[in-house]
């Protein structure tokens, strides 16, 4: 999800996502020549990524986070 390449042209940056997991918490970097592909960073806990762009000199990755909370009520009836 998320794919970004580099300047480079050979390598990019994507967040992870699977059919049991679709909810993005890393990032990883791919070499194409290499073939080699390694986790660059990992969100905390309760944040989920929701795309990423990078900076024009590569320095810098941009993306905004998510959060999910939600509020349990409790019904009676008398």
């Amino acid at each position: 999800m998320s794919p970004a390449w580099l300047a480079d042209g050979r390598r990019l940056i994507f967040a992870e996502s699977s059919a049991t997991t679709p909810i993005d918490n890393k990032l990883y970097i791919l070499d194409t020549h290499s073939r080699k592909c390694r986790e660059i960073f990992r969100l905390p806990q309760g944040y989920f990524l929701d795309g990423l762009a990078i900076s024009p000199d590569n320095r810098t990755i941009y993306f905004p986070l998510l959060t999910i909370e939600a509020d349990l009520w409790l019904l009676s009836l008398r």
